[in-house]
This record gives structure tokens, sequence and C-alpha cells, in this order.
């Protein structure tokens, strides 16, 4: 009886997380109206589902880990008409939560991923090249540009994570192909560069065994040579493109819009706001509410109060160093695209920023993603 309980009950999570996903995308792209009170329905039911069905294998850490994210989502509010209003976001991060855990522990489907990210991308593909109500700076509807490689990424480098989990087997080529495609219609610059490295991240198990194949006396240092190769070709794609299209080449690419936004953040910044973090109020004098960091973002909004999301992030991206050379290098790939968007730390990117920081605190014996793998780059 119990058996068939958590087995109906991991189904029924699986699809509310699928549909919920689908419907955060398109709450962005549309601005769907009461999006947010639907998105705290959506998940407070895929809350207490999980928790009936694994409540008792939690620990005190999760729970204690809940607790902090809510009281800082509501310091990074405190100065708003309703000082326990909560984020959108907020409820993006404990969705985040429970899919990691599921993602750790073997027991959400491939197919849960798979859904939403072919729904987002053929809607992507179908607005972009028909130019539905596109204008200027590439937006669609009430969707930025950049946040095309936002969600594409984020839900197509989880899937494949919870494909390599669930088939302890090398990622798949083909949702790096499709995110690159949907980042170049995008015309975003970082959302391009991005995509290129996830699509050699994923290259490079199939690459390495070939060429140890044909010389199976090279070292690591050789094979570095070969990641060296295709991060230049990488490169050299990157500035062809910049080249031959004029959005890549002429919009913003002079433009110091970032500096003057961050510059703005510094010359209102005293030990106070360091802190406690920015209120509201001193928020609205910057040029930007989005510093276009993730980093700085958290750090402008909580002050101090985020230094154990910081000191989490660096022992994560130690242990996964240590771990999987894979995850370690998606890991760099979100670093890099979250300093210059506001990517994660209570953004879309946190869905595989999170799954992958359950795996990086995971037992070495139980490590399963791509370990044949790492030993294929560490023999």
């Amino acid at each position: 009886m119990q058996k068939s309980f958590r087995e109906t009950a991991s189904f029924i999570i699986q699809v509310l997380i699928s549909a919920t996903l689908l419907f955060i995308c398109l709450a962005i792209v549309f601005n769907i109206p009461h999006s947010k009170v639907a998105t705290a329905i959506l998940t407070v039911i895929i809350g207490v589902i999980f928790l009936l069905s694994y409540g008792k294998e939690l620990h005190l850490i999760h729970y204690i880990v809940g607790g902090y994210i809510v009281i800082l989502d509501l310091w990074a509010y405190r100065n708003l008409d309703n000082m326990f209003s909560l984020s959108r976001s907020l409820f993006w991060v404990f969705l985040a939560l429970a899919i990691g855990y599921l993602v750790e522990r073997k027991k959400i489907s491939y197919l849960t991923m798979l859904i939403p990210f072919l729904a987002i991308s053929a809607l992507f593909t179908i607005l972009m090249i028909f130019q539905i109500e596109q204008v200027d700076d590439g937006r669609l509807y009430y969707m930025n540009r950049n946040s095309i490689p936002v969600f594409s990424l984020s839900y197509g480098a989880l899937m494949n994570v919870i494909w390599s989990r669930q088939h302890n087997s090398k990622p798949q080529i083909w949702p790096s192909i499709l995110i690159l495609f949907l980042s170049f219609l995008s015309k975003s610059r970082i959302g391009l560069f991005a995509s290129i490295l996830y699509l050699i991240l994923n290259m490079m198990p199939y690459i390495i065994p070939v060429a140890s194949k044909f010389r199976k006396e090279w070292k690591l240092s050789k094979r570095k040579v070969i990641a060296l190769i295709f991060l230049i070709i990488a490169s050299a794609v990157i500035i062809l493109l910049l080249i031959k299209y004029s959005r890549f080449n002429t919009v913003g690419v002079s433009s110091n819009g970032r500096v003057k936004i961050i510059e703005s953040y510094f010359s209102e910044l005293t030990l106070r706001n360091f802190i406690t973090g920015f209120n509201h109020t001193e928020i609205d004098k910057l040029l930007s509410k989005n510093l276009h960091n993730s980093f700085i973002n958290l750090l402008m909004s909580t002050g101090l109060l985020s230094a154990p999301v910081f000191v989490i992030y660096g022992i994560a991206g130690l242990k996964l160093f240590k771990k999987s050379y894979y995850l370690f290098g998606l890991f760099i790939i979100l670093g890099i695209y979250s300093l210059v968007e506001k990517f994660i730390f209570f953004g879309i990117g946190d869905f595989i920023l999170i799954p992958i920081i359950y795996l990086s605190f995971e037992a070495s014996e139980q490590v399963t993603i791509l370990n044949h793998t790492d030993k294929e780059y560490n023999s």
C-alpha cells in the first residue's frame, strides 16, 4: 500500500513539475495575469505531495535551508508596502530544491524535463523565425532576448544531467545543438557563448576516447591540448558571427552600459548597505535594479545575510572539481553566464544549479554521473 502510494505520488509530482516549469516560461513570455499566485499554488501542491512522500527521508538540514531561503527572500523585499510579500522566484527556488533532491535520489524521470524543454524550444523557434510580436532589441512579447538561452540552457542542461543519471551514460549531444540554435536566433551574445561552451562540454566525453584510441600513450597534458583546440575553434566561430551579423557586431558591443550600472552600485555602496543590503529606496537610485550580475545582485539585496550562499557555492565548486569534470564544467559555464546576467540565486538558472549542488555533496561512492567519462579524462 505504501509503495503504491509513493509510486502514484511520484508520478503526480513529476507531472506537476513538468507543467509548472512550462507555465513559468509561458508566464514570463506572455505576462500571464496572476502568474505569481498560480506558480505559488502549483509549488505548494508539489511541496505537500513531496513532503507526504519523502518527508521521513528529509534531514534537519533540509528544513534549515528552506527556512533560511524564506528569511533571505523576506529580507530582500523588506521595504515593500507589504513587508511579507514573497517574490515569485522564491517558489522557483523551492521547486528547484525539490527537483535537486529527486535528481540526487534518481527519483525523477528524463521525460519530466524533456516535455517542457521541447515545448519551450518549439515556442521560441516559432516566435523568432516568424517574428511574431517581435520588437526592437530582440524582445519577444514581454521577454528579453537573453531569457531565451537562460530557459533553454537551464532546462536542457537539467534534462541532460537526469539522462546521464538515469542511464549512467554520456550526455546527449542534440540538446546542446538545439540550445545553440535557439541562442543564435535570440542574438544574445552571452547566450551564444555559453551555448558553444556547453556544446563543447558535451562533445568532450565522445572526442577524448577517440583521440586516446589512436594515441593511447598521450598523457592528460596532451588531452588538454585537444580541449584548447576546441576552445580556439569556438572562439573563432564567435568572432566570425560577431563580424557577420549586425546585432552581434553593432548593438551593445562598444557600449559600456553594464559597466555604468555596476559603477552606480559601487558609488552608492556604504558599509551599512554592504552589511544589510540595499533597501528599495536605495535601489531606486541605481541606473538599473538588475545589475546584470547574479553575485552582486544577491549581495545588493541581502547584504552579508547571503554569506552562507557564497560559502556553499564555493564548496560545491571545489567538490565538483574533484568528483566530475563534466559537472564542474557545467558549473563553470553557469558561473560565467551569471557574471553578466541575473541567472542564478533566485533566478531560472537555479533549476540546474541547485541539482548540481546536491550532487556535489553526494557521497563519493554514490556518484554515478559520467563516472566512466571522468576515468577517461584521468586515464
